[in-house]
């Protein structure tokens, strides 16, 4: 299972340097490294509630014991996530042009790597969940399609566009195929209906459908000159303002679905 996992997180360097070459690797190096460390904070904290996941489960044996361990971090990342993931993708050009201006080839492939990176972060709570239900093993079989897909769509791809687009949108496809498999697979063994397998998911991927619309609707804006500044700097503050009032509702939805603010009155 190991080396599947590393496969699918390495696959797409790997056609980076053979049908792209090592000037190509470099730029996509970066964007490679901001993909992982935004992959790796939803999962240490996954990794912080295991033993937590595995004690409930030990006393009781039920998959009801263990399931808001589940369903709490997978809301909380489906609602809140694709905001700040938008969030980096509206920045991450001021930072490279800034910091980094000899990457800016690779400005593209950052801010889709970006948003892909919802899709390994919403799937980062399964782990514990499988592994206390000693499921873990079943695992390398998700890998297998999500590995296939991506490298699949990245082959055809890179023979007509041979850039680094194509093989940053077949990774993100390659954890869209992951995450589905596994989220279908964890609420399946919660004794979930096929529909209501489908409905869920889809309720967990319609905040980051809104947020690449939402992005996609300011671009435009942007494109057309909307925004009256030349300062790239200013241009992405305003759109950072817009971006965070369309996303209101989103964040209403979440805590009337959450009763956040219940909570906090509770333990406030």
């Amino acid at each position: 299972m190991a080396i599947l996992y590393h496969i699918m997180n390495s696959f797409d360097r790997i056609f980076v340097i053979l049908k792209l070459g090592k000037k190509a690797m470099g730029f996509y190096t970066i964007a490679a490294m901001l993909r992982m460390f935004i992959s790796f904070l939803p999962g240490l904290a996954s990794e912080v509630l295991e033993p937590i996941v595995y004690h409930s489960y030990g006393e009781s044996h039920s998959v009801d014991s263990i399931n808001k361990f589940l369903y709490g971090p997978i809301i909380i990342i489906a609602f809140l996530g694709p905001y700040f993931l938008g969030l980096g993708y509206i920045i991450s050009p001021v930072i490279i042009h800034k910091l980094l201006p000899k990457y800016t080839p690779s400005i593209i492939a950052i801010q889709i790597l970006i948003l892909g990176s919802f899709f390994s972060s919403i799937a980062s709570p399964t782990r514990s969940f499988f592994i206390a239900l000693r499921k873990q093993s079943i695992v390398m079989f998700f890998y297998i399609p999500a590995i296939l897909t991506g490298a699949i769509f990245t082959w055809l791809g890179l023979q007509k566009y041979p850039n680094l687009i194509i093989v940053s949108i077949g990774f993100s496809i390659s954890a869209l195929t992951f995450a589905l498999i596994a989220l279908s697979y964890s609420f399946w063994l919660d004794k979930f209906s096929i529909s209501m397998v489908i409905l869920n998911f889809v309720e967990k991927l319609l905040p980051y459908i809104y947020s690449l619309f939402s992005l996609f609707l300011i671009e435009l804006l942007l494109l057309k000159g909307f925004f009256i500044t030349d300062s790239l700097l200013k241009k992405r503050i305003i759109y950072i303002g817009i971006y965070t009032i369309t996303y209101i509702p989103i964040f209403l939805y979440f805590i009337s679905k959450t009763k956040l603010f219940g909570l906090l009155k509770k333990y406030g």
